[in-house]
């Protein structure tokens, strides 16, 4: 009895040290310098870059990126991945917008008197022409209507003179006058209205206490509208045959640069001239003192004698440029162009009429550089944004030249396209590679 009593004793002191050793001895993290014990580490990174675990990351440095957004709901892209604390981003979108797209061609139509319906008479073969085609920024657009006698093709060579056949002399003329100018359905014609925009953004998100972000760029548009007409009637004198030889091109910029230019050329039929009847638009610029063309009508015949021939050409060009200081810069550029052509050759013509022929094209090409680049001003040496060292100096540039468009990024170029079917209507952002 005794001795279970020493034992009992000698327990009694063992285990109280024992737990006193295990406390002192066993592994646990230091307090942080606050005198708090953080939290034991979770999980790390996750496969897609995100932290599941509470404190922050340290980082040696901070860095910038830069990214594209390509639109339509898709991730934006990285043109630069930054090294560190991603401190300062730049931000790219470019898109698209198509208001308009009509194009329409059409030949003569008689009624078909068995069918009840329309049906194209014989006797004249119709060739009407309609083409839009587009180059990076670059529009241009052409509208052509011409026709000649069927069954033979010998009027679309030379002068458009046609030989009689064999055996036969040439067609006498048939007098005959119009009542009024567009009194029988033209022969043929072609229409083209076609009006997009650009919009461009940029924009700086820096988490520097100081910084100074510059954007320094220039832009202009060079367009040309041209017209032209000829006629092939062998009959003397002012003959019946009439034409529409007429267009409209604009290109208007807003944002960091502004400009306006546009061309119109009118046909009255016997010439092709611009037009100097001028409309005021108080939509295209604020004080409402832009001067926009106006097209006129045909008013009269054409006179074969006067002028068998004629062709009409003109062009014009304005540029801007900005130096501006801030993080977010925005370019919007609209590009309009509106042709038609047109000719009408009475029935009673068609014997003594081979080549008639109407024919206007436009085109606008457009140029546009942007530079951007970031200083910082306060965090120079030091800590920065509470990360470190502070390594931002973000620089990009974006230039938009005939078929070339690229943004140029860190010593890469990455090359940007025009979206192949914009949605009318809907801005569509411009692939990138």
């Amino acid at each position: 009895r005794t001795l279970f009593i020493v034992l009992i004793a000698i327990g009694g002191v063992l285990i109280p040290v024992g737990i006193w050793v295990y406390h002192q001895t066993r592994e646990r993290p230091r307090p942080t310098p606050g005198g708090s014990v953080p939290e034991e580490p979770g999980p790390g990174p996750t496969p897609g870059g995100s932290m599941t675990r509470d404190r922050p990351v340290e980082y040696a440095h901070c860095d910038w990126a830069a990214y594209y957004s390509p639109g339509g709901g898709a991730p934006d892209i990285v043109l630069r991945e930054a090294k560190g604390k991603e401190c300062c981003v730049y931000r790219i979108s470019v898109t698209t917008t198509v208001s308009k797209d009509d194009a329409a061609a059409r030949g003569r139509q008689e009624p078909d008197l068995l069918g009840g319906g329309e049906a194209a008479p014989e006797g004249r073969l119709r060739i009407p022409l309609v083409e839009r085609t587009f180059s990076g920024l670059d529009v241009a657009a052409t509208v052509g209507a011409r026709s000649g006698p069927a069954g033979s093709l010998e009027w679309m060579q030379g002068l458009g003179d046609v030989a009689p056949p064999e055996g036969a002399g040439a067609p006498t003329p048939v007098p005959y006058e119009q009542v009024r100018s567009h009194e029988e359905p033209p022969d043929v014609a072609a229409h083209v209205e076609h009006q997009e925009s650009l919009d461009l953004s940029i924009v700086l998100e820096s988490m520097c206490p100081g910084h100074e972000n510059t954007y320094t760029g220039y832009g202009g548009s060079q367009i040309e509208l041209t017209a032209d007409q000829e006629c092939t009637n062998s009959a003397p004198g002012e003959c019946p045959v009439e034409f529409t030889a007429s267009g409209q091109v604009i290109s208007k910029a807003e944002g960091e640069m502004w400009w306006w230019v546009g061309l119109t050329a009118g046909s009255d039929v016997d010439e092709l001239e611009p037009v100097a009847d001028r409309l005021r638009d108080p939509a295209l610029s604020p004080g409402g003192d832009v001067q926009v063309p106006a097209a006129h009508g045909i008013s009269d015949q054409h006179d074969h004698e006067a002028r068998d021939r004629a062709a009409f050409r003109t062009s014009d060009g304005v540029s801007d440029s900005f130096n501006r200081v801030g993080d977010d810069c925005t370019v919007y550029l609209l590009s309009y162009t509106l042709l038609d052509a047109g000719t009408i050759v009475p029935v009673a013509m068609w014997p003594t009429t081979d080549r008639v022929t109407a024919h206007t094209s436009a085109t606008a090409h457009h140029h546009i550089l942007v530079e951007g680049a970031m200083r910082r001003t306060e965090c120079l040496t030091g800590p920065c944004c509470g990360f470190g060292e502070c390594m931002c100096a973000p620089a990009i540039s974006i230039e938009f030249q005939g078929p070339v468009v690229a943004i140029e990024c860190d010593g890469k170029s990455f090359p940007l396209s025009r979206p192949a079917a914009p949605p009318l209507g809907s801005p569509a952002g411009w692939p990138l590679g």
